[in-house]
C-alpha cells in the first residue's frame, strides 16, 4: 500500500479582513476551500488565470490589496489603467474597456533620397 500524505494544504488568503486557511488534503487538485466549505483561488492562481486571459492586451498585478491592469506602452499614447479591490470587479471593468488603440507609425524615411 502506498503512503499517502492527508495533512491539510494550509494555503492561506485574505478575504474581507479574515485569513481563510485551506483544509483539503496536501496537493489536492482544483480550488481551496476553508472549514466553512467556501472555495477559492489563492492570489497567485488568480493572477496567473487573469494573465491568461488578458495578458495579451493588459499588464496585471496584485498590490496585496488592489488589482491593477495597465496597457502596454505603445509609442505615443498614454497607457489605460483599470483597478478594482477584487480580481472578479477587474474582470468586469477589463470587459467593458475600450480596446487599447494602435498608435499611428508612420513609414519609415527612405535613406536613398
Amino acid at each position: 500500500m502506498k503512503w499517502r500524505d492527508l495533512s491539510e494544504c494550509g494555503a492561506r488568503t485574505l478575504a474581507d479582513g479574515a485569513t481563510r486557511v485551506c483544509v483539503r488534503i496536501t496537493r489536492h487538485e482544483g480550488l481551496h476551500q476553508d472549514r466553512t466549505g467556501q472555495a477559492w483561488e489563492t492570489e497567485c492562481e488568480t493572477l496567473a488565470r487573469l494573465r491568461a486571459r488578458w495578458g495579451h492586451r493588459w499588464h496585471i498585478v496584485y498590490t496585496g490589496r488592489t488589482w491593477i491592469a495597465t496597457t502596454y506602452r505603445r509609442p505615443g499614447l498614454r497607457p489605460q489603467v483599470e483597478s478594482a479591490p477584487t480580481p472578479g470587479r477587474l474582470e468586469k471593468q477589463l470587459t467593458r474597456a475600450p480596446a487599447p488603440r494602435t498608435p499611428l507609425i508612420p513609414d519609415p524615411r527612405n535613406r536613398d533620397g
